[in-house]
């Protein structure tokens, strides 16, 4: 792992060889930096992954469901953690 400042520079050097990239989240600060590495990718026919999907995951939608229907109550405080 590394941390989300040198993502830019880590992905760009692996791009750089051609090999394939998972990038976990953050994947940059702003959409300018993370559009250059999407296309920089593009352009060397790389592929590129950004690993932060789990807001679809059918356990994140039961929950958002059931926060959205105040099935659960008023939520004052939430804590989550994910793992596979």
């Amino acid at each position: 792992a590394t941390p989300m400042e040198r993502h830019f520079q880590d992905c760009m050097a692996v791009i750089q060889l051609g090999k394939a990239v998972l990038c976990e989240k953050s994947m940059a600060p702003n959409h300018i930096i993370a559009n250059e590495i999407i296309q920089s990718a593009k352009d060397a026919n790389v592929l590129f992954v950004h690993g932060v999907w789990s807001r679809f995951f059918p356990a994140m939608q039961k929950v958002k469901n059931l926060v959205d229907s105040s099935a659960i109550g008023e939520i004052k405080s939430a804590r989550a953690s994910f793992c596979q």
